[in-house]
């Protein structure tokens, strides 16, 4: 073979390598512990406004779903993409946090689109706006599909309390 062949076969490996890296690295996911996403809770019932607080799934029970960090150009690393379920997954309020401020500071800061679903036919169907418009909306039906697949996570309310980072007010 000559040299520009292996030079062509080489140059295309790492076209495809770094096609590969970027698309990975635009859903790189990692996971969130238990306790913090209990402090995330706290934050979003002491900080939201009514009707924009979390709902229970059971009495003293949260169930939730989520993607923490890039999953589409334009989030940030520390970007948490929460599902959040009432009674029976019938409805669901989807949350975007970060968590952290942006000089670094442990900080739960929560997002001002906060959307609300309602289950009917067996999917999540938007309950009035979503911020942001019809691109928004594509953005988040294609987080719903991969929080779908994640395994729900429950979390009782004596374990929703304060933590080491500062929950600012809602804006």
């Amino acid at each position: 073979m000559s040299f520009p062949a292996i030079a062509k076969v080489f140059g295309t490996g790492l076209v495809l390598i770094s096609v590969v890296g970027r698309l990975q690295g635009a859903r790189s996911q990692t996971s969130i512990g238990v306790s913090k996403l209990a402090h995330v809770l706290y934050c979003l019932n002491t900080q939201q406004p009514d009707g924009y607080k979390p709902p229970h799934f059971r009495t003293h029970a949260y169930r939730l779903r989520y993607v923490y960090g890039k999953f589409s150009e334009g989030d940030e690393d520390d970007e948490l993409h929460m599902l959040v379920y009432g009674p029976r997954e019938k409805t669901a309020t989807f949350y975007e946090v970060y968590l952290e401020a942006e000089n670094g500071s442990p900080e739960i800061d929560v997002a001002t689109q906060t959307t609300t679903f309602k289950k009917q036919q067996g999917r999540l169907l938007v309950v009035g706006d979503i911020p942001g418009g019809y691109q928004d909306y594509r953005r988040i039906r294609r987080l719903l599909v991969v929080i779908a697949r994640r395994p729900a996570i429950r979390i009782v309310d004596g374990v929703v309390r304060p933590g080491p980072e500062s929950c600012p007010p809602w804006r």
